[in-house]
């Protein structure tokens, strides 16, 4: 690997008698990791090796593994996720009764943990394609408590000042703590990089601020080491923002942090390089409440697609019903990619369950497929299932997972996943 002499310089005289360790730790490969989806119990375990200490949901992983080019990837049992990045959601410990933002979520590995935890999640990006990414691996992860919204933070600061219980901001950075995971983040890095990207996260962490309620925090990360972009951006925030402190945490296996702020390098821990501070707001607000206590009713046509529904409200988009989580703030003028779970669209009484939903709901009839029938499926085929394939609508699944929608007749069930991901080559069983 070879760095640049300045970087190389800089690492000495921030780690003294460790630059050696550090040195070394670097020409080691990177760790492989995946998260396992809350809401999929046990559809990693296949590819697990050691949980990571610090995320009681992540697993290291082989390197020789293939877990992204499998039929339990597609249908949302895992994330694959660096293990360093899993810390930052730990830190935030997102709630069932809160309001939460990632403000910088794409492409998602943070965004779905959160949305296992908080009781609504607002994920944004900036960028429109890394947006519809980020909406992508939230649909296929179930989350159905999350928004989607593809705006600048301060059009959001301005939108919903003290919206958030929790606030997450993995800042774009310079990415040196990446280098040893991507060579990519080496070639970009000069001397300039780490000041110029300082200037853009304290213009994202002062809209943070203002979307934080009394009483709330804020996790800051990045994935680099330079102090630029690290601790002199948290003195420089607590300095601006007089009613914020620092609060200190502790993680398992990357120890406790100091003044509120912990730093991840390869030598000390099996992950890449990161750091992440954890900043509180003073003061007491009232407690969001959801507003919803039960399950909306559902037209007598598009009832007996679940078993249940999760509290909210019925809101239409055009022709698709949605189902609208009570704790999310309104988003009306925003540009919001969902703002609800699409349940079903309605074209002329006919009633068509959404993808989305099926990836995040319970179906009342769902058709178990082998590895072979699941890869038929998911290349667009009918399914000839005989006897299995009821009249009408459902939800086709692979060890008790969910794939898509099919509709049943005759014995045949019509292929319904949407076009766009349909698989050209088989995925691993």
């Amino acid at each position: 690997m070879n760095l640049p002499e300045s970087y190389v310089n800089h690492m000495r005289a921030l780690l003294g008698a460790q630059f050696e360790a550090f040195m070394e730790s670097m020409q080691a490969p990177p760790q492989r990791a995946l998260r396992e989806n809350a809401r999929r119990p046990g559809g990693a375990r296949s590819f697990a090796l050691a949980g990571v200490p610090w995320c009681p949901s992540g697993y290291y992983i082989s390197a020789q593994s293939r877990p992204g080019a499998s039929l339990k990837h597609f249908a949302g049992a895992f994330y694959l996720q660096e293990p360093s990045a899993m810390a930052p959601a730990e830190v935030l410990c997102a709630q069932p009764c809160e309001r939460v933002l990632d403000l910088c979520a794409a492409p998602g590995g943070k965004a779905t943990r959160l949305a296992e935890c908080a009781g609504a999640l607002v994920a944004n990006e900036i960028e429109p394609r890394r947006a519809r990414v980020l909406l992508s691996n939230l649909e296929r992860m179930g989350a159905w408590n999350a928004a989607v919204t593809n705006e600048t933070p301060a059009r959001l600061a301005q939108a919903l000042p003290e919206a958030f219980d929790a606030v997450l901001v993995d800042a774009p950075c310079s990415g040196e703590g990446m280098f040893r995971r991507d060579p990519a983040a080496i070639a970009e890095w000069t001397e300039a990089s780490n000041a110029g990207c300082q200037k853009r996260q304290r213009e994202i962490l002062a809209c943070a601020a203002r979307l934080v309620r009394p009483g709330g925090r804020l996790v800051y990360s990045t994935c680099t080491f330079s102090p630029l972009e690290n601790e002199e951006n948290v003195e420089w925030f607590l300095r601006e923002f007089s009613d914020f402190s620092a609060r200190d945490f502790a993680l398992p296996g990357l120890g406790a942090s100091q003044n509120g702020c912990l730093r991840v390098y390869p030598h000390l821990a099996a992950g890449e390089g990161h750091f992440i501070a954890l900043l509180a707001r003073a003061g007491e607000s009232v407690p969001l409440r959801d507003g919803a206590s039960t399950p909306p009713a559902l037209p007598g046509g598009a009832a007996g697609f679940w078993e249940a529904l999760p509290p909210g409200s019925l809101t239409e988009r055009g022709e698709t019903v949605c189902l609208q989580n009570a704790l999310l703030p309104p988003l009306r003028g925003l540009r919001a990619l969902r703002e609800g779970l699409p349940l079903f669209s309605c074209k002329k009484g006919v009633y068509r369950p959404e993808h989305a939903a099926g990836m995040a709901l319970r179906a009342n009839v769902g058709i178990e497929l082998t590895a072979e029938e699941a890869n038929a499926y998911l290349g667009g085929a009918p399914l000839p299932l005989g006897e299995r394939a009821a009249e009408g609508w459902a939800l086709m699944r692979y060890q008790g997972m969910p794939l898509g929608w099919a509709k049943g007749s005759g014995g045949v069930c019509k292929n319904h996943l949407p076009k766009g991901l349909r698989q050209n080559a088989p995925l691993l069983p």
